[in-house]
């Protein structure tokens, strides 16, 4: 089973880029550096990018089709992992017991979400 990589980087950049500028500049021009948490967009852009990763692959295999779906929504859900670390300290004073709850909260998120990578 060959996977094609350039179906699965060419289905995460274009919704990774929309969501990045559209945080940049609401972060920043503003001032509501929350954005970044807007859950239910991440979800709808994480189907956006595994039917366009379907729709761009030239696998033949179904099963080859889901596994680069899957990849593609794990890369495009740690971008916006990594781009959540970039813009949380913007969002101003947070309480040392806030942060203990938050990183056990993306520990139980990322156990939970790890098995359907796998």
């Amino acid at each position: 089973m060959r996977l094609d990589f350039s179906a699965m980087l060419r289905a995460v950049l274009p919704p990774f880029i929309v969501w990045t500028a559209a945080v940049l500049f609401v972060t920043f021009a503003g001032r509501q550096p929350g954005v970044v948490c807007a859950t239910p967009v991440a979800w709808l852009m994480a189907c956006w990018v595994g039917m366009t990763c379907v729709a761009r692959s030239r696998s033949d295999a179904k099963s080859a089709l889901l596994t680069e779906a899957a990849l593609a929504g794990g890369v495009f859900g740690l971008l916006q992992g990594a781009l959540f670390l970039f813009v949380a300290p913007y969002m101003g004073e947070v309480k040392p017991e806030a942060v203990a709850e938050a990183i056990k909260r993306y520990g139980i998120d990322l156990e939970r979400g790890s098995p359907y990578f796998a």
